[in-house]
């Protein structure tokens, strides 16, 4: 579930969503009247240090872009945490689950406060229907790092074989 009741919801126009977002690499292959198209779609959260964005095993499908602060990504592994990375700045976390739609295969805490833009499930179905070009633009690039991703994770699959 998304811990909503822990986040401090960021009322801020579309305008100012967008221009957070055209900060960002998500925003590069992007005209202005696009980004502001799919700031529209998204919402903005303060997060502060500690608290869980999400858990291994959630079903709710949402994906974040972190715009200010970190968030660690980890798996419980035999009653202990074992971190997988940490998502700063300009990068995202819950983009498999916007993707496949399953539940979620980590979990998520914030170790600074954070803020983040965060689009559902429900904002992407309603993207493709209404702003089609953008949904493309916007699943590309998620495609893209899904992509970068699983060739990090094969080379590093790779070198712990060779040790």
């Amino acid at each position: 579930m998304i811990y909503k009741d822990t986040f401090e919801l960021i009322d801020i126009s579309t305008a100012e969503r967008a221009s957070r977002l055209d900060d960002t690499a998500w925003a590069n292959t992007m005209e202005w009247t696009e980004i502001l198209s799919l700031a529209s779609y998204m919402t903005c959260y303060k997060i502060k240090s500690g608290h869980l964005v999400f858990s291994e095993g959630d079903k709710d499908i949402f994906m974040g872009l972190v715009l200010r602060g970190s968030v660690k990504i980890f798996k419980e592994v035999n009653n202990k945490k074992q971190a997988l990375t940490t998502v700063t700045k300009n990068k995202t976390l819950g983009e498999m689950a916007l993707i496949d739609g399953q539940r979620r295969s980590a979990s998520a805490v914030a170790i600074k406060d954070s803020v983040i833009l965060f689009i559902s499930q429900e904002e992407m179905d309603e993207m493709s229907q209404h702003d089609p070009v953008i949904w493309g633009k916007l699943l590309l690039k998620i495609g893209r790092l899904m992509s970068q991703r699983l060739r990090a994770t094969s080379s590093a699959l790779v070198d712990s074989i060779k040790r």
